[in-house]
């Protein structure tokens, strides 16, 4: 009898062991299963759980990346509410320490007509208090509903918020061009520091680095700032690129910068500058991948990509409204913003943008922010940006 004990506990700790292997392994997942009613598909995928809720003729779409350790079937309860029409929706999860301690929290969706709209989209066209109230009879997270982080520091010709977003790094060029705003680490944390800008057309992010032209006329060298590290540097170019020239954006490690008047793209990494593709190659970068070259045209528009197809998800605006699309959902888009909006800036699962004196950040588990104020009117959509550890 008391060898066997030592065999039992043995047993038990290589299953255990196994399956903590087994958590670290398992890769992605997708799930259907029923919840109050509601047919609940879970997918599982680069550390994000993607949720279609449907109960035939109402349908709703969630994202989080709360740490549920790549367990299956989440969703626990499924809340609902109508008010004029609208019928509402908040899935309660799995009880999680996680989700307690990192006030993060789901925004109630509703559906009208057709079309799925935040709760916070809404702003005053349906009072949903009650529904707050069930929801935090229910243990819900909503922390961002009842107060926004309004602390903030007066930067330049206008403010920051100072908010608790960790592993968010986002960045603002002053108004002219000779500061580079910095917020992120810790809450209050904002750091200026001194650049040259001599044309915003061949800003931009490369990873963390933030990279920028430094030399009048044609550009031979540029400089960075590392929004990660607050680290600087130059990087010097054999390439003398010629001031009709622009950012066609961020792919991987590089930025891209299409010179018109030489037909010729160039990456622009942490060490060096070289030549990407001339007109006589078959390829070039646009649209965040490597495409198939067109004719020249297809840059006469200034195009610029920033990897919106972020995840399983992508964002656009249509009319006075912001959409988001889930795992290339396009039947069935969120409403996550109402009103002017302009310069979508999305990496993750977080999304910029501004309306014309405010910059915000959203994502589905931390709510609407603000992020950045402008004691003037128009907030450039080329001179913010944001990185996600």
């Amino acid at each position: 009898m008391k060898r066997s004990i030592p065999l039992v506990i043995i047993f038990l700790i290589l299953l255990l062991l196994l399956e903590l292997g087994y958590t670290v392994l398992k890769k992605d997942h997708v799930e259907e299963y029923m919840v109050d009613n509601y047919n609940v598909t879970e997918l599982y995928s680069d550390g994000s759980y993607y949720l279609s809720i449907d109960n035939g003729s109402e349908y709703y779409r969630y994202q989080t990346d709360i740490n549920f350790n790549k367990t299956t079937n989440i969703v626990e309860k499924i809340l609902t509410y109508n008010v004029n029409n609208y019928k509402c929706i908040y899935p309660i999860y799995k009880e999680n320490s996680s989700i307690r301690n990192t006030n993060k929290n789901n925004d109630i969706e509703c559906f009208v007509n057709g079309t799925i709209y935040t709760g916070e989209s809404l702003g005053n066209l349906v009072d949903l208090n009650p529904f707050k109230n069930t929801i935090k009879a229910n243990n819900g997270n909503y922390n961002t509903w009842d107060a926004k982080n309004n602390s903030s520091k007066s930067v330049g010709s206008g403010y920051y918020y100072l908010l608790d977003l960790p592993g968010i790094y986002m960045a603002h060029v002053g108004r002219e061009n000779n500061h580079l705003y910095v917020s992120a680490k810790t809450v209050g944390y904002i750091e200026d520091f001194s650049v040259n800008i001599t044309s915003m057309n061949d800003v931009g992010l490369a990873n963390s680095l933030f990279i920028y032209p430094n030399s009048s006329g044609q550009i031979n060298k540029f400089e960075y700032v590392d929004l990660l590290t607050g680290s600087t540097g130059e990087i010097n170019s054999a390439y003398k690129i010629s001031t009709n020239s622009y950012a066609n954006g961020t792919y991987k490690d590089g930025l891209y910068i299409y010179d018109l008047d030489n037909h010729t793209q160039y990456k622009v990494t942490k060490t060096r500058v070289t030549e990407s593709s001339r007109k006589e190659n078959t390829s070039l970068y646009y649209d965040g991948e490597k495409q198939d070259y067109l004719d020249n045209s297809k840059f006469d528009g200034r195009l610029f990509f920033n990897n919106t197809k972020a995840g399983k998800l992508s964002y656009y605006i249509k009319g006075n409204e912001l959409f988001k699309v889930y795992n290339n959902d396009t039947a069935h888009p969120v409403v996550i913003y109402r009103g002017y909006a302009k310069g979508i800036k999305a990496v993750g699962n977080y999304v910029m943008f501004s309306d014309n004196n405010n910059i915000f950040i959203h994502s589905d588990t931390t709510g609407r922010e603000t992020f950045y104020h402008s004691s003037y009117n128009g907030v450039e959509e080329n001179k913010y940006y944001l990185y996600v550890r």
